[in-house]
């Protein structure tokens, strides 16, 4: 009679890895849920130093459901709606003006366990007011949806005050997850770091769990997120204002040399949005690269072809120079 032995730890572990290898995450988060706490982190960690995991194991190991969860966004680009992108094969929609909550009601579906928000919203510019931000918490509770809110530009607000997620009732309190950084505040994306705000001690503690997928940040990220932080609070007021004058600069000279083009006011971020194609430019982004010889960013990689993202974060005498050059080019 054969004697049919326990896998041992490290048996387990090397399937495992094998399984996230061939990109069998369900498997594989199957696997790791059945291991105790010290060696599901254990299994993670060396996963993450072997395969280059990230974000993608958080969210397949924090989440209830065996298969992949939907993650439901709502994030802002036209006065019309438009479709943006897809996650597990569903649509993703955009407004930008206010949340259009009878449209989020049709998609939203039992299998939807995460909403992501980005406020202030790149590349929009919206800085959402507490009175929009409470009604989206009841949604959320609603359908019992965690809020991921991306919050990294939160430093970066002209028109209104930011206000944290987290802050803005219970539900937001109890179910979410704030992710926060320097970078861009504090224009410091070459010492990268961020943390994450999570009242709620069961999620915090899930969240914490599997972030041995994530590398730590480095020394001098860490010294210069504590200098951004507590130590530069007159440089980033100046900041902010010099921002401000060249966002009213930007949009007041646009406004006025491409009247037909589709502007958002920009609330916060160093960002601005717009479509030139209702000032017969067919494609913008091209448009500015071989005329005027600004390189934006391109709304593709938004999924909103036709839309460029101006960064106004420069010396005005370069924002000066930039406008001309896109007048001068118009004729």
């Amino acid at each position: 009679m054969e004697i049919l032995k326990e896998p041992t730890f490290e048996t387990i572990r090397d399937e495992i890895i094998e399984l996230l290898r061939a990109k069998q995450y369900i498997r594989a988060r199957a696997e790791i849920l059945k291991l105790n706490e010290v060696d599901a982190a254990e299994v993670v960690e060396e996963a993450s130093e072997i395969l280059g995991l990230e974000m993608g194991v958080i969210l397949f190991r924090m989440l209830p459901k065996d298969d992949a969860a939907e993650v439901f966004s709502y994030l802002p680009p036209d006065d019309q709606l438009a479709i943006i992108g897809k996650i597990t094969d569903k649509e993703i929609a955009w407004i930008i003006d206010e949340m259009d909550f009878d449209d989020m009601r049709q998609r939203v579906t039992k299998e939807t366990t995460l909403f992501y928000l980005c406020n202030p919203h790149n590349p929009v510019g919206r800085v959402y007011a507490k009175e929009e931000l409470a009604r989206l918490s009841s949604f959320a509770k609603a359908n019992n949806l965690i809020v991921v809110s991306d919050e990294v530009h939160c430093g970066i607000s002209f028109d209104r005050p930011h206000i944290p997620w987290f802050s803005v009732d219970d539900y937001a309190r109890e179910q979410s997850i704030t992710l926060i950084g320097p970078a861009k505040t504090f224009n410091i994306p070459g010492l990268p770091s961020g943390f994450a705000v999570i009242p709620n001690e069961k999620l915090r503690g899930e969240f914490k769990r599997t972030c041995y997928a994530l590398p730590g940040p480095g020394v001098l990220s860490v010294i210069a997120a504590a200098a951004a932080f507590g130590e530069s609070r007159e440089w980033k007021t100046a900041m902010v204002d010099y921002l401000r004058q060249n966002r009213d600069y930007l949009e007041g000279r646009l406004r006025a040399a491409f009247p037909r083009a589709r502007l958002p006011h920009a609330e916060g971020t160093y960002l601005q949005w717009i479509d030139f194609r209702p000032e017969g430019i067919a494609n913008p982004f091209e448009w500015l690269k071989q005329g005027p010889k600004i390189l934006a960013s391109d709304g593709k990689i938004f999924g909103t072809e036709g839309y460029v993202r101006i960064n106004f974060g420069a010396p005005r005498a370069r924002l000066e120079e930039a406008v001309d050059r896109m007048i001068g080019k118009r004729g």
